[in-house]
């Protein structure tokens, strides 16, 4: 196999070296579509001696048909590897600028291949003598077929060579197939201590599994209880803002009593002095007619001046009693508004201390939770260490979950 591919390389090498040179000529081709159907170019090469050159494009159709506008350019050509460079000295109205180097393949065939285009030899180059011509490409060809002929005698050396050298690699071969069997069977044997080790490590990986999910469910039911407390929490706090409000509407009512009570004051004080203007009138009419009968009824004055005395101090004692209420009323008013207002203090007092609980029961919520996160991390990159670290790590967490749930259930007490 090795000497058959050597000798195809060989051959290739060979082809490849008599395809490299072209054959001086005229090369034509067409192209069928080239910018819209219908447009069919002829492309033509011309290769001369002295490394001259020329390119034609040679349209069907005439530019007002619908073809394309005809150019043609001259240059030098000189060979890189399979490849025809041209360099444009001359160029046209359409196709290379001057200095453009355009490229054309040589076919392993002898034909070209320009703008995607297969072009063919035609013809000897114009101007030279066809015999000539005939005869140089004949001195080529025999120079080519000499070249390939000791191309071949190198290579059957070499195919010689190779034989032995395959017989070698063939006894070589039958130490490696032996050498590649001991391998197997010993690949085998650790296949086998690798399947096992790989059971042992899906055991592993599934007592893990379920070590994962037993904690998830444990900080699903931390995350419950973290939001019953949170419910109980926004409870307690309604309560008390049902509280202060009925306190407000206990004060209010409150106020609301005072004011009437002032105002039934105010009546009665109006009342009074109504009532002793009324009095004084009556007293001012007695007089009067007591003295329009001073004369006549002496003994019976003297017993209206009795009367009158004891009726002022009546009025005396009655004003006077009067005052005595109003002053017990005032201060009695007083008392209850001193009162009023200490209750009132109170309650602010109380609910300034049930929002600093209630602010500290959210400090501490936050400290719990905060708490919960950083032991979710720390459990998170515990469970990629080792077995043994891992267990080390999961008792921490049993130990951390156990202090939040007794510290979770003095809160809620």
């Amino acid at each position: 196999a090795i000497a058959f591919g050597s000798l195809g390389i060989a051959l290739a090498i060979a082809t490849r070296a008599m395809a490299s040179k072209p054959r001086l000529g005229v090369y034509l081709g067409m192209a069928r579509d080239v910018t819209c159907p219908g447009d069919h170019v002829t492309y033509e090469v011309i290769l001369q001696e002295g490394k001259v050159s020329a390119l034609e494009c040679i349209p069907q159709l005439s530019f007002f048909s619908g073809g394309q506008p005809a150019w043609r350019a001259e240059g030098e050509w000189k060979l890189e590897d399979d490849e025809i460079i041209v360099t444009i000295t001359l160029q046209d109205m359409r196709g290379p600028r001057k200095d453009d180097d355009v490229r054309i393949c040589i076919q392993q065939d002898g034909t070209l291949l320009f703008r995607k285009t297969a072009l063919k030899w035609t013809q000897p180059p114009p101007g030279k003598d066809p015999l000539q011509l005939q005869k140089a490409e004949i001195a080529r060809q025999a120079a080519e077929a000499q070249a390939e002929q000791a191309v071949l005698r190198a290579r059957r050396e070499e195919l010689e060579d190779q034989e032995a050298a395959r017989k070698a690699q063939q006894a070589e071969l039958e130490r490696l197939r032996e050498e590649l069997k001991k391998q197997k069977e010993a690949q085998e044997e650790e296949s086998r201590k690798v399947l096992e080790e790989s059971e042992a490590l899906r055991c592993a990986t599934d007592l893990q599994k379920e070590e994962l999910q037993r904690r998830r469910q444990e900080l699903a039911a931390l995350q419950a209880d973290k939001e019953e407390f949170a419910k109980r929490e926004e409870q307690q706090r309604l309560e008390m803002d049902a509280e202060q409000s009925r306190h407000r509407k206990e004060l209010k009512l409150l106020a609301s009593e005072r004011e009437a009570l002032l105002q039934q004051q105010a009546l009665e004080s109006k009342q009074c002095h109504e009532q002793q203007q009324v009095e004084a009138e009556r007293f001012s009419v007695e007089q009067a007619r007591l003295a329009a009968h001073a004369e006549a009824h002496e003994h019976e004055l003297e017993h209206k001046r009795k009367e009158l005395f004891e009726l002022e101090e009546q009025r005396n004692a009655a004003a006077k009693m009067h005052d005595e209420e109003q002053q017990k009323l005032r201060e009695h008013q007083k008392e209850q508004a001193e009162k009023y207002a200490a209750e009132l203090e109170h309650l602010k007092v109380a609910a300034s201390s049930q929002k600093e609980e209630i602010d500290n029961r959210k400090a501490e919520l936050k400290g719990l939770v905060a708490e919960w996160e950083d032991g979710h991390q720390q459990r998170q990159a515990e469970e990629r260490q080792r077995d043994e670290e891992q267990q080390a790590k999961t008792e921490q967490a049993e130990a951390e979950r156990t202090r939040l749930a007794a510290e979770a259930a003095a809160q809620e007490v």
